[in-house]
């Protein structure tokens, strides 16, 4: 929280340059050399390590990678009256990382952060980066103590990017969409009188003779108002092998209709079961939360900015052979009132696998 007698917002923010003359390793040495020449009673923390030591003039917790390059720290100056943070972290593949921000400081207090850069950081950091979100002592925290580990740093660099790729997608969708309808359009025209080969409805039960595996990305864009099947599915379904297109094809019926319905409280849990039944498939939790991140990615999307965990799945077949066992593995937005699928038709990894 901000001091009430005032406060400081100063931040550096840079890539760690290749370690050329000095090693990484010795980043988080040398801020603790700097540390402790103001503040001799303070003791160094080991590698892989969560902790925290007082001194005469700091109050410091911290978390050390096993790698020995990655850490973060947070600082109380108890005589200086401020706060700050330092850290530095993987944020993509070949980079790392560093910054050190003030939190918070008296009024009559200098933050200490342009001296901890100009000291300990400057040598080996790269061009600033422009203005972007820190990670926060507590976030990176948490996520290196995640069992899949820290992987990314999360500024709004990455959110961009993240709002770039959503807008691709709901253009392409719309693209497909325009594209379906219009093909329909132009057929109905050519045969007004033959309504037998005219493109019946997406609701309509006759998916046998209609949608194929290869079709699922033009289902999807003439379904976006009731259900949404992200690219990751779309993708996986076009090159499947499963020999039930029609059952695939039902089962996202389902979740559009009577399982929407039902977390929206129009129809009961029964009637969802009935229909569950009449299709062959039963819905069940895909993952345990605490060890979905044992498998990677596997088990999340992003969606609305957000990395989501497919919590639910409805599921047909107990073989692993592809062509037999359907998985559809998806979670319910609340904030849309949709169901939103990012993995089908196949099995992903399990602690049996």
């Amino acid at each position: 929280m901000p001091s009430p007698l005032g406060s400081h917002t100063n931040e550096h923010l840079g890539d760690v340059l290749p370690p050329s003359t000095q090693p990484l390793t010795s980043l988080l040495q040398d801020l603790w050399t700097y540390l402790r020449a103001l503040d001799p009673v303070l003791r160094a923390p080991g590698t892989d390590t969560v902790g925290s030591s007082r001194g005469d003039r700091f109050q410091l917790q911290w978390w050390a990678a096993e790698d020995g390059q990655h850490f973060a720290l947070q600082a109380l100056d108890i005589q200086h009256g401020q706060q700050w943070e330092a850290f530095a972290i993987p944020a993509s593949v070949g980079r790392t990382v560093a910054g050190v921000r003030s939190n918070w400081a008296t009024a009559q207090a200098m933050p200490a952060t342009d001296d901890i850069w100009t000291a300990v950081f400057m040598s080996r950091v790269g061009p600033l980066i422009g203005a972007c979100r820190h990670p926060s002592f507590i976030e990176i925290v948490s996520t290196a103590s995640n069992p899949a580990g820290i992987n990314v740093l999360r500024d709004d660099h990455a959110r961009l990017d993240q709002l770039k790729s959503d807008l691709e997608y709901w253009k392409g969708l719309a693209k497909a969409q325009e594209k379906s309808v219009r093909k329909e359009v132009a057929l109905q025209r050519r045969q007004p009188s033959s309504p037998q080969i005219q493109a019946p409805a997406a609701s309509e039960p006759t998916f046998e003779t209609i949608w194929k595996l290869r079709d699922i990305d033009r289902w999807a864009a003439q379904n976006t108002d009731r259900i949404i099947v992200l690219p990751r599915a779309i993708s996986a379904t076009k090159n499947s092998t499963y020999d039930s297109p029609e059952v695939l094809y039902r089962s996202l019926e389902l979740l559009a209709n009577e399982y929407t319905q039902m977390r929206q409280g129009t129809i009961d849990m029964g009637t969802f079961k009935d229909r569950a039944r009449e299709i062959g498939v039963e819905l069940n939790r895909s993952v345990a939360p605490e060890s979905a991140s044992a498998y990677g990615d596997q088990y999340f999307v992003r969606w609305a900015g957000s990395r989501r965990l497919l919590d639910l799945h409805l599921t047909k077949g107990v073989s692993r052979d592809p062509r037999y066992c359907l998985r559809i593995y998806f979670f319910f937005d609340e904030t849309s009132g949709q169901v939103v699928v990012g993995s089908m038709p196949d099995h992903l990894d399990t602690a049996g696998t």
